[in-house]
């Protein structure tokens, strides 16, 4: 995405956004829609960079610690 409007620059904005859009009188229902669509889209978009990726190369087979480094942990 080249630009973004203005309080929506990343994900993090989505709850003001939903907020607002509620506060504007959309539907619990349309407001899960909303979310499940796009949820979809960005699901949809990964696929299509997996099917891309695999065709132009190999798999990897490295694994998480050589890609990482030893002792370096990941998530929570």
């Amino acid at each position: 995405m080249g630009s973004a409007p203005v309080g929506l620059e990343d994900v993090s904005k989505y709850p003001a956004l939903f907020a607002e859009l509620a506060r504007r009188g959309w539907s619990d229902t349309d407001l899960e829609k909303l979310a499940g669509r796009n949820l979809l889209r960005a699901l949809r978009a990964a696929e299509d960079v997996a099917r891309r990726l695999q065709a132009t190369r190999p798999p990897s087979l490295r694994t998480r610690e050589q890609l990482d480094g030893p002792g370096r942990k990941r998530g929570p």
